[in-house]
């Protein structure tokens, strides 16, 4: 089994939290994942800052960003900040995961529903918008994740219907040359999660699933 993790951009720059999460990460194995989330409240160079700092203290981990469609300004700005992105990695970056970003909600819990868009005033109104603008392969990313809800998405869309709207978007990424891998929100209910997975693999669909926990 391989695990991965979250942290906060804050808490890897934090003066009280930095060095401490840095010595938790060192204990994990090489490989790890670490999500590092976009949260509204962030400064805009915050990411790019907590890239820099594990590329530098924590170089046996494997960072992935998220990047919230819905408050992207432009896809200029986008790409600025996969360039700025890949500088702090020495152009090593090669996984995003990507989020609707609805506002008042942390992201991984919020994305993904098509029922209710929440207004946006760049270009990409959803998470497929940004994947079919084909900016994340222009900038060297080569696997894509996105959020999977085993307990669907609050009253509005079923974990069916969110299933037949993930497939849009995995095969949006393997058309374009892109690997899939689905991350879902956090579910203590076990027999929902395993049921997510055989029902993604019912719909067959083969992307890896990391099931949060």
């Amino acid at each position: 089994m391989r695990l991965s993790l979250e942290v906060l951009p804050t808490k890897l720059l934090g003066s009280g939290t930095s060095s401490l999460t840095t010595s938790l990460l060192a204990l994990v194995p090489r490989g790890t994942r670490v999500y590092l989330p976009s949260l509204p409240g962030d400064a805009p160079a915050a990411m790019g800052a907590a890239l820099a700092h594990l590329h530098a203290s924590a170089p046996h981990v494997e960072p992935v960003p998220h990047i919230a469609a819905s408050r992207v300004p432009s896809e200029a700005e986008l790409l600025r900040r996969l360039d700025s992105w890949q500088e702090a990695c020495s152009n090593q970056l090669s996984e995003v995961l990507v989020v609707r970003g609805d506002e008042g909600a942390h992201d991984t819990a919020a994305h993904g529903n098509p029922a209710s868009p929440r207004p946006s005033g760049g270009p990409f109104a959803t998470t497929l918008d940004l994947l079919e603008s084909g900016a994340l392969a222009r900038r060297g990313v080569e696997t894509v994740g996105l959020c999977g809800h085993p307990e669907g998405i609050g009253a509005t869309v079923s974990t069916g219907e969110g299933i037949v709207h993930l497939k849009g978007k995995t095969a949006a990424l393997r058309r374009a040359g892109q690997q899939p891998r689905i991350v879902t929100q956090i579910c203590f209910d076990a027999e929902r999660a395993t049921g997510f997975v055989d029902a993604l693999r019912a719909a067959e669909e083969e992307a890896p699933v990391s099931l949060g926990l």
